[in-house]
């Protein structure tokens, strides 16, 4: 005699099914959403921050981590990531990042991306992706989860990112995807030019500290606006509560504002100054990536960050 199944232990059933044969693209929208949410308990993760997205690979949708998540696994596993060598080999430039975890273990991975023919700004922003995808990817390693990281993806023959409504759970159409590929689409804020913010002016008579102070609210104040115009989601940026731009960030987004919007007052220099530091790259990786014109971090003399 067979016994009726619950119907969620049957639901889940059905999910552990699909999930053994690595096609996602075969549950039903309730029943992806439900495994997003799974594998972000089972590993610590906060969902709201979609620290996820979804690949389409050899014809099977599939999860794959983005910077939020990795971010977040390294506060959560207290994983300490030191660069250990960085070299050229050939067309290639090589960045070799170890991890040290709490209990003493150690892991190392590269992150490579080829430089030839790259000058300038380019071979930069290249020589950034390699540390980026380092630092990732040892990430990934020592606590033992063998997802592909997001850097890896445009390597990949054939793989394609799949727009998924986060609250529903549907495979969007790609002309429904509103941001860059691969990333958890932003709620449409109206988007200011990337000269839009004002530069801040020192009072007059100001003392060196008032100017200097002056300077970095006006290049942090750029640095948000072309997040905006460029449409960077909190986990393209690497929100988190550890650091003053991370909170500024997701301060925006619980008030449905846009960056460049939030009043910079209650920051000391030094937040002003690291939160400019923290965004300029970020806001240059992304600006390349979608082949945007030039912003405002393209032209911020070095000094000013």
């Amino acid at each position: 005699m067979t016994l009726p199944v619950p119907a969620e232990a049957a639901a889940m059933q059905a999910i552990e099914e699909v999930v053994v044969q690595g096609d996602l693209g075969k549950l039903t929208p309730a029943q992806r959403l439900s495994y997003y949410r799974r594998v972000c308990e089972s590993v610590g993760l906060n969902p709201y921050t979609q620290p996820f997205s979804y690949l389409s690979l050899n014809g099977k949708l599939t999860l794959y981590p983005l910077k939020g998540a990795t971010d977040q696994l390294r506060r959560i596993n207290s994983v300490s990531v030191d660069i250990i060598a960085r070299e050229q080999i050939g067309d290639l430039y090589v960045v070799t990042a170890r991890a040290t975890l709490p209990n003493g273990r150690r892991d190392e991975e590269i992150g490579a991306v080829c430089v030839a023919g790259l000058k300038g700004e380019a071979l930069a922003n290249a020589l950034m992706k390699a540390t980026t995808k380092a630092k990732r990817r040892v990430t990934l390693s020592a606590v033992g989860l063998g997802w592909l990281d997001e850097s890896e993806v445009e390597s990949i023959a054939g793989a394609r990112t799949v727009q998924v409504d986060m609250d529903t759970g549907e495979v969007l159409p790609p002309e429904a995807a509103q941001t860059s590929p691969g990333r958890p689409t932003r709620p449409a804020l109206p988007a200011p030019a990337p000269t839009a913010a004002a530069p801040a002016t020192a009072p007059q008579n100001a003392s060196p500290d008032e100017e200097k102070r002056a300077r970095f609210i006006t290049a942090l104040s750029g640095f948000l606006c072309d997040a905006d115009v460029l449409g960077l989601t909190p986990d393209a940026i690497g929100a988190t509560d550890a650091t003053p731009l991370g909170r500024l960030v997701l301060a925006a987004q619980a008030q449905n504002r846009n960056y460049h919007e939030m009043p910079l007052d209650a920051l000391t220099t030094e937040e002003i100054q690291q939160a400019g530091r923290e965004l300029r790259p970020i806001v240059l990786v992304a600006r390349e990536d979608q082949g945007s014109a030039k912003t405002v971090a393209d032209e911020a003399p070095a000094q000013e960050v």
